[in-house]
């Protein structure tokens, strides 16, 4: 094929390729190179008839869309870049707050875990106080029964001495008692002897000592349960403060006579006394 021949073809294809473009039918054939162009190279035009490409895509078409799927590969590419960053953006935002979310739960339960650390941690303290409180009470409640409990060994031991002396006291009683009425008789004696010879000086003093003790007896007696040791030296002591009546009278006879029943009186007394002081057998 010479060269006109070659370009005149490539105009028709170029011009058939160009008819679907412009709304033509896209399956009309070519139309055939002008008889001019032909006849100045010399050659017959081609015979009419089907073309080799009629009813499909040419070549030339197929090459241009090859071309333009390529110009478009980068597009399409950077399109799907875009959409895998933006799912991964969207993934890594969902991630970021999954993690805020779970950082937040972990914080919130270690808040609520402070918070009954705190409170546990408080009633603790408040047990702890409560128990110092109650040891302090006891501590105080031991003290005052301590003191209470010094307070009444005190007591008792005072109680103790007490008893003891009173015992020691009323063991001596009757001896101390018979003492008594043994010198008021021997006091009375001197004094009978004085007023039978006719001298009443002094007599009258010896005889309200002698009164005294007999009423000392009396009570001691009265006391320590001698009722009848006690009667005798109450009976005594009377007559002795009659004796001292009549003495101040004058009247050394009835003086004398009453001193005596004042005497008798005081050895039953005494008498009694030492029945008491004897040791039992």
């Amino acid at each position: 094929m010479t060269a006109l021949p070659a370009i005149a073809l490539g105009l028709g294809l170029a011009l058939g390729q160009a008819a679907p473009e412009r709304g033509g039918d896209a399956g009309q054939a070519a139309s055939p190179a002008p008889p001019a162009a032909s006849a100045a190279q010399g050659t017959a035009p081609p015979a009419a008839g089907p073309r080799p490409y009629e009813g499909t895509e040419e070549p030339g078409a197929a090459g241009n869309g090859d071309a333009q799927r390529r110009s478009d590969a980068p597009a399409r590419d950077d399109a799907a870049g875009r959409a895998e960053r933006a799912a991964a953006a969207a993934q890594a935002e969902r991630a970021a707050a999954a993690a805020q979310a779970e950082r937040a739960t972990v914080a919130a339960q270690a808040e609520r875990a402070a918070i009954a650390a705190q409170a546990e941690m408080d009633q603790l303290r408040t047990q702890v106080e409560a128990l110092r409180a109650e040891v302090e009470a006891l501590r105080a409640s031991g003290a005052e029964a301590e003191a209470h409990t010094a307070a009444v060994e005190q007591e008792l031991a005072e109680a103790r001495a007490r008893r003891a002396a009173e015992a020691d006291a009323a063991a001596r009683s009757p001896e101390e008692r018979a003492q008594a009425t043994g010198g008021a008789l021997q006091r009375m004696d001197g004094a009978l002897r004085a007023l039978a010879a006719g001298d009443a000086s002094g007599v009258d003093a010896a005889l309200a000592g002698d009164a005294a003790a007999l009423e000392a007896a009396r009570a001691e007696a009265g006391r320590r349960g001698s009722a009848e040791e006690a009667a005798q030296a109450e009976a005594g002591a009377r007559s002795l403060a009659a004796a001292r009546e009549a003495l101040a009278r004058g009247d050394l006879y009835q003086a004398r006579l009453l001193l005596g029943s004042a005497a008798r009186s005081a050895a039953a007394a005494n008498r009694l006394a030492r029945q008491g002081a004897a040791p039992a057998p």
